[in-house]
């Protein structure tokens, strides 16, 4: 019996041995270049939340109040153009000084 294992140990061929340096050089890079990958989506996605969050933020100046006024305006120009004929389209300049008094 050990002469048969001897027999089936000298039938065998060689294989090329591995260096275990080399393989974990290979895994190390492997590793490396999935954390970097890794890495980068995270940065673009805190990057995509940073805009969505800026996206959802209400404007920093209101323009309501300007709607107003323009609305107010273009009511009391209305209202002179009927009045008069002699403002043909344009609006009175001392409307707007009054208005814009009235508002500041």
């Amino acid at each position: 019996m050990l002469m048969n294992l001897f027999e089936w140990l000298n039938s065998l061929e060689p294989q090329p041995s591995v260096s275990l340096y080399d393989s974990s050089r290979v895994i190390d890079a492997k590793i490396a270049d999935i954390l970097a990958r890794k890495s980068e989506a995270a940065k673009i996605q805190i990057a995509v939340n940073e805009q969505t969050m800026e996206l959802q933020m209400p404007p920093p100046v209101s323009l309501s109040h300007f709607l107003h006024l323009v609305l107010e305006l273009y009511t009391h120009w209305t209202k002179s153009k009927g009045a008069s004929s002699n403002t043909e389209g344009t609006v009175n300049t001392l409307v707007w000084e009054k208005h814009f008094r009235a508002q500041t």
